[in-house]
């Protein structure tokens, strides 16, 4: 882990009649790392989840543990899919 931000930004589109895309709009998403290993992410500057690394002694592989802002949690093999969740549940 280390500690800062993260941003992204997403493109959105839709395909137009004539088969051309067209943006529709755009959103950032940003992910802030605090010192203890929970990462903070935020969309658009609204709060939608908490994601952390699951330490396991007898397992090698990681595991992520994220919690929405509506209190409903999933343990997920990596940070991409905790990510989802959370916009799942965010929206």
């Amino acid at each position: 882990m280390h500690d800062g931000n993260t941003k992204q930004t997403f493109n959105f589109y839709r395909i137009e009649a004539n088969g051309k895309l067209a943006h529709m709009g755009s959103a950032t998403l940003l992910i802030t790392f605090d010192p203890d290993g929970i990462m903070t992410f935020a969309y658009n500057g609204r709060t939608i989840g908490w994601v952390n690394e699951i330490k396991y002694p007898e397992h090698d592989q990681k595991r992520y543990r994220a919690v929405a802002v509506n209190g409903h949690s999933g343990h997920f093999w990596s940070i991409d899919t905790a990510r989802e969740f959370l916009f799942t549940e965010a929206f």
